[in-house]
């Protein structure tokens, strides 16, 4: 699947969250290959994924749900979701969606739980 849009991308970096409004597929890809991986998180609503496309190897999870799916335990995370829950020390995990502002929004709800990366 060829990607032809530019998202925006929200990552927890270094005690901060970060906003680069100018990665392209490019930079993704090259994100995506980094030794530690990458988890994602589309923040989009299930209707958006059928008509924009999904990114493989991400996990929807509609902006509305990341608070409560974040406030869940280890366990209850990954028997809801399939995978395991990104760790608050993780510094590989990405929040998108198609204009950004949910994105954001993910990252401040995580960030109540204890995520600062």
């Amino acid at each position: 699947m060829s990607f032809h849009f530019i998202f925006l991308v929200y990552k927890f970096i270094g005690g901060d969250i970060t906003f680069n409004p100018n990665i392209d597929v490019k930079t993704f890809n090259t994100i995506c290959e980094e030794p530690k991986g990458v988890q994602l998180f589309d923040v989009r609503e299930p209707g958006e994924l059928e008509s924009d496309g999904r990114i493989p190897g991400a996990l929807n999870i509609p902006v509305g749900e990341v608070e409560p799916a974040f406030a869940l335990n280890e366990a209850d995370f990954k028997a809801k979701y399939g995978v395991p829950k990104p760790k608050v020390t993780d510094d590989n995990v990405i929040f998108f969606c198609k204009s950004g502002k949910r994105g954001l929004s993910a990252c401040k709800s995580v960030e109540k739980h204890g995520y600062k990366k």
